[in-house]
């Protein structure tokens, strides 16, 4: 490893290809998780369709919260399916 330049920055000197390759992870991360959201956000719409429910609501939500919408889209598949099966019916899950 070769050491072009030291910054003394407080107690911490930083050299300056660390500087460089933590740009590179940062990148990274971000790419990630923007693919992450992404991904989500089809995820919901696919299954927004398959149980009837409003589809760019869904896409829509899982743009901007991502993952995180996860335990509130299961909460509200199971509350629209218990409302059309209705509260005190028995029906069998395949």
């Amino acid at each position: 490893m070769t050491v072009v330049k030291i910054k003394p920055i407080g107690i911490i000197t930083v050299f300056k290809s660390d500087i460089i390759y933590l740009g590179g992870n940062i990148m990274l991360m971000g790419f990630l998780i923007v693919i992450s959201f992404l991904v989500s956000s089809l995820y919901y719409y696919v299954e927004a369709v398959k149980n009837a429910m409003g589809k760019k609501r869904w896409l829509v939500g899982g743009m901007i919260m991502g993952p995180m919408l996860l335990p509130m889209f299961n909460i509200s598949k199971t509350v629209q399916r218990r409302k059309a099966t209705g509260f005190d019916s028995c029906y069998l899950r395949p």
